[in-house]
């Protein structure tokens, strides 16, 4: 009878551990662009600082909608650097005590230097992720676009401000596209979500 007891409990718990770290079957989309709107007649649009395109509110120095790239996604992508290093931010909607995965595209504006292109993202002001990409052998009809994913927990508030930066130091930085967003709950988020950023 003992044998048996602890074997129905060795099963419980093996269920138990399966349902906790397996990918969530009910994580909801919170978000995605491929930042298409609006259109670009061009090859590029800029945006200043202070400008507002498509829900994003350009931070810091200027970006650009680009149509000059074979993209990841869609037909335009957006180059964290204009004129100069740029941010653009977006506030969304969060639960409380809610993780969320974030997961997009990036490559780099192989039109000019440097080789090594750079960007980092933001929630509420907090550091969350930082990435650098290699133009080397890339051209504008092979970006060699790599996918990124990371995660945020939503501690006390009910919206977060996203933001990503391009900190290349030049006027051809890395680019991002194919930007999605979604939610599950701690405990049923992907064992790969071992290390969460919480913020407030």
């Amino acid at each position: 009878m003992a044998k048996l007891r602890r074997t129905t409990f060795l099963l419980a718990l093996s269920t138990l551990l399966v349902a906790l770290t397996a990918a969530p079957a009910s994580a909801a989309t919170v978000y995605s662009t491929g930042f298409e709107d609006p259109p670009v007649s061009a090859a590029y649009q800029e945006y200043f600082t202070g400008e507002q395109f498509d829900g994003w509110t350009v931070t810091a120095g200027t970006v650009d909608t680009v149509t000059l790239f074979t993209d990841a996604e869609g037909r335009q992508s957006l180059d964290l650097n204009g004129s100069l290093d740029g941010s653009i931010a977006r506030t969304l909607p969060a639960q409380l005590l809610t993780t969320y995965k974030v997961t997009f595209a990036v490559a780099g504006n192989t039109e000019g230097p440097p080789t090594v292109k750079s960007g980092k993202v933001q929630v509420n002001g907090q550091d969350v992720d930082s990435f650098t990409f290699s133009i080397a052998g890339k051209n504008r009809y092979s970006m060699g676009w790599v996918y990124r994913s990371f995660y945020f927990t939503n501690v006390l508030s009910n919206s977060s401000v996203l933001q990503f930066s391009g900190t290349t130091g030049s006027k051809w930085g890395a680019v991002i596209d194919d930007l999605t967003i979604e939610s599950c709950l701690l405990i049923l988020c992907p064992a790969s979500a071992s290390t969460v950023n919480r913020v407030h």
